[in-house]
């Protein structure tokens, strides 16, 4: 009874769970790959290996290379 009066809470929070496993699985690979997650202020530093004008090499970012 409980189960059937609270089914669309119940999926509504699996659904949240499932899209904030994937976006957080997302920004895990791809910091594991090297890519850049969002722009920190990273970009033009020279900070990691293929970041900034050191390197030769964007990451990625939307905004242009300082």
């Amino acid at each position: 009874m409980w189960l059937m009066e609270n089914m669309g809470t119940i999926l509504t929070g699996l659904v949240i769970l499932g899209i904030a496993f994937l976006a957080a699985r997302s920004l895990w690979r791809d910091k594991k790959a090297g890519k850049c997650c969002g722009c920190s202020g990273c970009c033009g530093k020279g900070v990691k290996k293929g970041h900034g004008k050191s390197s030769g090499a964007g990451c990625g970012c939307s905004h242009p290379e300082r």
